[in-house]
């Protein structure tokens, strides 16, 4: 008894859901520049000046005058000094707000040398540093950066949705590239093929121990699952094994390792 297969042609399970996963960047994502976790909270010249109605270069004035009290020397020698971050331990900074402006300097002081500074001012300037101290710990305001501050932290932010998408894209090309076995097929495509539904494809495989596996799978969304396939060759060859020994009871089939079963398309020729 020779015996044959109407296949039924089936579609590969398209793959391109993957590149949703490749939208990383929200729309505003690329002004969303937050200081790290581990950066000290600082306060700058320029806002404390804003904060107290002084005009900036005033107000650096009064910061070098403290720097003299209390580590001593000349003003002079806190005019944009290169090692003002080590002589204040970290306390006082002094960077260049803009490149492109040679007076374009400012003071960075943490919240010690800040409350030092403002004891002279008046109780209403001191209020308003205070409460912008406040601000700046809970989080509900965020330190100004300077011009370099955020170029650094853009680049930062690119450079790490760069590698969460170079990674995705790996995801995609491996599964592009095909990452299920040549000669491996899934259920679905086995029971559009060759008829036997997806449980009683999985009971034969078990039966017969036809080769399978579990591999990489794309699935809606994008999200990577694992998807469980068979090598085809075998699978038939079990397949016919096991119609040679069925018994044909009237529009079902019946075989003692597999139970009642119906298949579709298999055909007898005589």
């Amino acid at each position: 008894m020779n015996c044959s297969f109407h296949k039924v042609e089936t579609s590969k399970v398209a793959t391109n859901e993957a590149s949703k996963t490749l939208n990383l960047y929200e729309e505003n994502n690329a002004m969303k520049i937050l200081a790290p976790a581990t950066q000290a909270v600082t306060m700058s010249s320029r806002e404390i000046a804003e904060l107290v109605n002084k005009n900036h270069k005033d107000v650096c004035r009064d910061i070098r005058v403290m720097l003299v009290g209390l580590y001593g020397g000349d003003e002079a020698d806190y005019i944009r000094s290169a090692n003002l971050r080590y002589d204040t331990n970290q306390g006082v900074i002094c960077q260049q707000y803009d490149k492109n402006n040679p007076n374009g300097w400012e003071f960075l002081l943490d919240r010690r040398h800040t409350e030092i500074l403002i004891t002279g001012y008046d109780v209403q300037r001191r209020a308003a540093v205070i409460d912008r101290w406040f601000a700046l710990e809970s989080g509900s305001a965020q330190p100004q950066l300077s011009e370099m501050e955020m170029i650094a932290a853009i680049a930062s932010n690119a450079a790490c949705n760069e590698k969460r998408i170079s990674a995705v894209e790996q995801k995609v090309e491996h599964m592009e590239q095909g990452t299920i076995p040549v000669g491996y097929q899934g259920y679905s495509y086995l029971q559009a093929t060759y008829g036997l539904s997806n449980a009683k494809s999985k009971q034969l495989v078990m039966a017969w121990s036809v080769p399978h596996k579990k591999v990489p799978h794309v699935a809606p969304g994008g999200q990577v699952t694992q998807m469980s396939v068979v090598l085809e060759e075998s699978f038939g060859e079990a397949l016919h094994q096991m119609m040679k020994e069925a018994e044909q009871r009237g529009s079902w089939w019946y075989h003692p390792k597999m139970g009642r079963f119906s298949i579709t398309g298999w055909k007898d020729a005589a």
